[in-house]
């Protein structure tokens, strides 16, 4: 589970970069 949120986590930083 920690390592799926981590993922979503860097998508997100991605998306709003």
């Amino acid at each position: 589970m920690i390592k799926q949120k981590n993922m979503i986590k860097q998508t997100t930083v991605v998306i709003e970069k």
